[in-house]
């Protein structure tokens, strides 16, 4: 899968930034769409012609503009995963040393207050539901660029922008949440710390 996104991302960068043709690219309509004004039958005045070069213009820059926020986003999809799997790396061994520090608090038969009962309790309740949060991404980041597969047209341009624009916008609740979940288990780890002394 890597491999076919790094294929989409250069392929979407050599159509911004070069404007060549890519005719045997999964886009290759994607260029000619970007081609200049269709020939036609009648001669018209010389400032209607400016008018409709203007419009093609126009055209062909928000069109460019939704390419490149297709780029953009996948740019920030990638280094977004960056983050998301350090922030998992850290969240691996922050819960290794919270099992360690509660397997040493019931060993030294501490004992908890009612106010920290109710926030451990509380704080549980969070994890919880960012576990649902990071749950309800599962399927919406890659799986839906994958999908697009061989639909890599201009006239496919707004599904391929909003697929990308979503992707993104998965992959930044992940890393939102990942981030509060790390930030819950560190306080725990804090708490069972000064406890354990």
């Amino acid at each position: 899968m890597k491999t076919i996104n790094k294929t989409i991302l250069a392929i979407i960068g050599v159509a911004l930034i070069t404007g060549c043709s890519l005719e045997s690219s999964p886009i290759d309509s994607l260029a000619l769409e970007f081609e200049t004004i269709q020939t036609i039958n009648y001669q018209p005045s010389p400032l209607l012609i400016e008018e409709k070069q203007a419009l093609d213009e126009m055209e062909e820059a928000t069109n460019e503009e939704k390419i490149f926020d297709i780029f953009l986003d996948w740019q920030y999809i990638k280094a977004t995963q960056e983050l998301v799997d350090i922030e998992r790396a850290t969240l691996q061994t922050n819960v290794a040393i919270m099992k360690e520090l509660m397997a040493s608090f019931k060993e030294s038969e501490l004992t908890l207050t009612l106010e920290e009962i109710a926030e451990l309790r509380s704080q549980r309740i969070q994890l919880k539901e960012y576990r649902e949060v990071i749950k309800a991404t599962i399927g919406k980041v890659y799986a839906p660029i994958k999908e697009l597969e061989g639909m890599f047209t201009i006239e496919n341009i707004d599904l391929i922008a909003t697929t990308f624009k979503q992707a993104a916008d998965n992959m930044a609740i992940r890393l939102d949440t990942i981030i509060e979940v790390n930030a819950i288990i560190s306080e725990v780890i804090n708490f069972l710390t000064i406890k354990v002394g």
